[in-house]
Order: structure tokens, then C-alpha cells, then sequence
């Protein structure tokens, strides 16, 4: 599985190109599409939250829900650098990143 991270709308691209190159992930998604990663809280509707900060199980998402996954997954966390840096060692830790 590749992991990129999203280029937050609200930054300078040149530095979101920067940001994934420094963390060496593996592409940056310009649009959002069905393939993306956030965490959430189940009562609201839409948010983005860092993995980890909401009331999603990664280990069953991976292990079970995602099963052999092969595809890219985009992480849709767009607060801060920091962030978006843990959640991918959560993916990873979580045997996200195989």
C-alpha cells in the first residue's frame, strides 16, 4: 500500500509539495476522492480528524475491515504537519502499511 497525504487547500501547494517530499510520502492528493483516511467522531456527519483523535478502531480497519488492501490510500488529516506525520506512523503501527 502507498500512503500520500492531501494537499490542504488552504496552504501554498509549493509548500505541500515540500512537506511530502521532506516526510517521503509516496504522492499527494490534489482532489478529494472515495480512497482518503481521516478519523471522526460517529455523531457528526464530516470532519477530518487526525488518526488517533476520533472513535475509529484502526487496528480492526486494517486487520479486518481492509483486509488485503493493495491499493493508495490518501491521509485526509488536514490540521498540521505534526498531525499528519503521527497519523501515518498509526497506519503503519497498525499494519496499515504493508
Amino acid at each position: 500500500m502507498r500512503i500520500g497525504c492531501c494537499a490542504r487547500f488552504f496552504n501554498n501547494y509549493k509548500d505541500e509539495v515540500s512537506f511530502a517530499k521532506e516526510y517521503d510520502f509516496d504522492f499527494m492528493q490534489l482532489w478529494c476522492d472515495k480512497n482518503g483516511l481521516a478519523d471522526k467522531h460517529f455523531d457528526v456527519i464530516h470532519e477530518h480528524l487526525p488518526l488517533g483523535k476520533g472513535e475509529l478502531d484502526f487496528g480492526y480497519v486494517f486487520s479486518n475491515a481492509l483486509g488485503d488492501f493493495n491499493r493508495d490510500l490518501v491521509i485526509e488529516v488536514v490540521t498540521n504537519n505534526e498531525d499528519i506525520i503521527d497519523s501515518r506512523e498509526r497506519i503503519s503501527r497498525s499494519g496499515g502499511n504493508k
